[in-house]
């Protein structure tokens, strides 16, 4: 799903981006690595996820996603 977002993106304009974490194939994480990095964009990026580790956060924190994580 990560890389449907990608694909979105390079064709697509979009105001802001709201990722899931968990995803199959490549994560959120790794999406907005891409997005940020090689595309070069700084389109916000809303990080959203049930389950999040402190190294997620730190990620999160390192590509400027802003996290919104739900417990039950």
């Amino acid at each position: 799903m990560g890389k449907i977002a990608i694909e979105k993106l390079q064709t697509n304009t979009y105001d802001i981006i709201l990722m899931d974490l968990q995803m199959p194939e490549m994560n959120g994480l790794e999406a907005t690595e891409y997005i940020r990095k090689t595309m070069q964009s700084q389109i916000p990026i809303i990080a959203l996820t049930a389950d999040v580790t402190t190294a997620d956060v730190s990620k999160c924190k390192e590509f400027e996603l802003m996290i919104i994580f739900e417990t039950y």
